[in-house]
């Protein structure tokens, strides 16, 4: 009978402590995406590329494509193009949408 009583209550503290929502797979790392009025707004504030793996597609006028690739020294603001919204990285890429 004790044994009977412990293996309940057992049962019963574990599946009040663990429910299905603890055991959800969340993401932390949320990528944020940019529309293209953001874009063309952060590349006419200067300091800004886009790029996609070591391409770059767009730099600021007070900075070349080159320098884009040493963006972490220079302290260059990068944007990623698969941060950008799908129907302007399609366009971006020449996709007609």
């Amino acid at each position: 009978m004790k044994k009977l009583l412990t293996i309940v209550a057992i049962l019963a503290t574990t599946s009040a402590f663990a429910g299905l929502d603890d055991f959800k797979v969340s993401t932390v790392n949320v990528e944020a995406t940019f529309t293209k009025a953001q874009v063309i707004k952060m590349l006419g504030e200067g300091n800004t590329c886009i790029k996609d793996g070591r391409k770059t597609y767009y730099a600021s006028k007070n900075i070349t494509k080159k320098h884009c690739g040493k963006s972490t020294k220079l302290g260059l603001r990068v944007i990623r193009a698969k941060q950008l919204e799908l129907s302007f990285y399609k366009e971006m890429l020449g996709f007609k949408s």
